[in-house]
């Protein structure tokens, strides 16, 4: 462990990636704050590479400089930070992903929705429903529909109707996937409508969410 610590000092930038790993790769807790002080380093690729590593542990104590990571100012940074946070079920792993929603960046509030898929906090819900209404990207608005059906909370369904009229048939397809996880009486007119969507997965979708009614 000493001679891995020293490794995190190395004017080579590879050398502080390869320390990195192998910290990593011994799967000890304490190495966490190691790890978070990488953080700061001047190089990018050092800090993805020390997110990956705070992920693979899967230490609580992870979860605080991964935090930290996805305010950083590289997007791909904080991309990955992103993604490393979906995988703890914590409190503050899910304040930070819902901050996320509201990143510059595309991939970033993506994997935002995703990673609130494991949480399933009901403090999710409205910036979710925020996102589904008003994202400018597709791809997310397919992911905060996808979550707000998982998360099983009637207060998704009236915006979950309202997106099926989405011009992305991605988020007419989940939204109606959605309706049916959520299983509320109110969607089944939206849903009845969306069997003569004109994309075949959206009809699929609907008839399968109408089934479960």
């Amino acid at each position: 462990m000493p001679a891995l610590e020293e490794s995190l000092n190395d004017d080579i930038p590879a050398v502080r990636r390869a320390g990195v790993s192998a910290l990593a790769k011994i799967d000890d807790p304490r190495a966490a704050g190691s790890l978070a002080r990488l953080l700061s380093d001047s190089e990018q690729e050092v800090r993805i590479a020390a997110v990956r590593a705070l992920q693979e542990i899967q230490s609580p104590a992870s979860v605080e400089p991964l935090v930290r990571a996805a305010q950083d100012d590289n997007p791909q940074v904080r991309y990955t930070a992103v993604r490393a946070l979906g995988a703890f079920n914590s409190q503050p792993a899910a304040a930070a992903l819902i901050a996320a929603l509201s990143d510059s960046e595309i991939q970033v509030r993506q994997y935002a929705a995703i990673g609130l898929r494991k949480t399933k906090t009901r403090d999710a819900i409205d910036p979710l429903i925020s996102t589904l209404q008003n994202d400018s990207d597709g791809g997310v608005r397919t992911s905060a529909a996808r979550t707000l059906g998982e998360i099983k909370n009637r207060r998704a369904t009236a915006p979950l109707i309202d997106a099926m009229d989405d011009e992305d048939a991605r988020v007419r397809e989940w939204a109606a996937r959605g309706l049916g996880e959520i299983r509320d009486p109110a969607g089944v007119p939206g849903l009845s409508q969306a069997v003569g969507d004109v994309d075949t997965s959206v009809r699929r979708a609907a008839v399968q969410a109408l089934a479960r009614m």
